[in-house]
């Protein structure tokens, strides 16, 4: 972890090594692309590249693009791995995630409607077939099956663990949330801060400028609370003034 990182949730970490990544990455290309653009007028020259015996420039010329073609090389690794960070932080929930308990929410709701449409499937199949499964033995009727056993095992499996993750995290959230530190009145707009978030409680629904300001500093909308919350005190403060 850098020194730019402490303080930062672990989405924000893995963000910013992603941005590194691609920094990285980029200033490598930028500089071979250079050296590669510099050493094109001996390198267009049929008479330079193709003239016999050792030339000290040609020799030099040849190491300096190799070595620039094995920087982009690394260039492209680097903004491989960025690829690969954004794709596991568009997938994944962690747990000091704004919304964690939120998504979490959703995707339980989303696997448990899926293995619900499993059973109805495998049920609609074996009413339809009855005849026919009545002679298998019990691996012929599962591999049958339009799903198989281990399919909604799994799937169990996976909604129990996303269940008692989502349990935990409500329990943390509720016991942080129940301490208000401070507590903010400016006109009709309140600001409380808790010590896991500051909350933006409005009398109405702000204006689309101050929405947009507010999710361009990382608050979203929580409709459980009907506030918008965050991270940044000073800012919904300077926020409420405004508004």
């Amino acid at each position: 972890m850098t020194r730019e990182d402490r303080g930062m949730t672990y989405r924000e970490q893995k963000e910013s090594r992603a941005e590194r990544l691609r920094g990285w990455a980029g200033n490598r290309v930028e500089k071979a692309e250079a050296v590669i653009g510099h050493n094109r007028i001996y390198t267009g020259d049929i008479a330079f590249n193709t003239q016999p015996g050792h030339i000290p420039l040609r020799a030099r010329v040849i190491a300096q693009n190799d070595r620039a073609f094995e920087s982009i090389r690394k260039a492209e690794g680097m903004a491989s791995r960025a690829r690969g960070i954004e794709g596991q932080l568009a997938e994944s929930i962690y747990s000091d995630d704004p919304d964690a308990v939120e998504r979490l929410t959703e995707k339980l709701g989303r696997l448990i409607a899926e293995r619900e449409a499993i059973k109805t499937e495998n049920a609609a199949f074996r009413k339809a077939n009855r005849e026919q499964l009545k002679g298998m033995t019990a691996w012929e009727r599962d591999n049958a099956m339009p799903h198989r056993a281990y399919v909604g095992q799994n799937l169990t499996g996976v909604i129990t663990n996303t269940r008692q993750r989502l349990e935990g995290l409500q329990r943390q959230t509720a016991a942080r949330e129940a301490v208000v530190e401070t507590e903010t009145q400016v006109g009709d707009i309140v600001v409380r801060t808790t010590a896991a978030r500051v909350e933006v409680e409005f009398p109405g629904k702000p204006s689309a400028e101050i929405r947009t300001a507010l999710k361009g500093r990382g608050f979203r909308w929580d409709p459980v609370k009907v506030c918008w919350y965050g991270r940044d005190e000073a800012f919904a403060i300077e926020v409420a003034k405004e508004a």
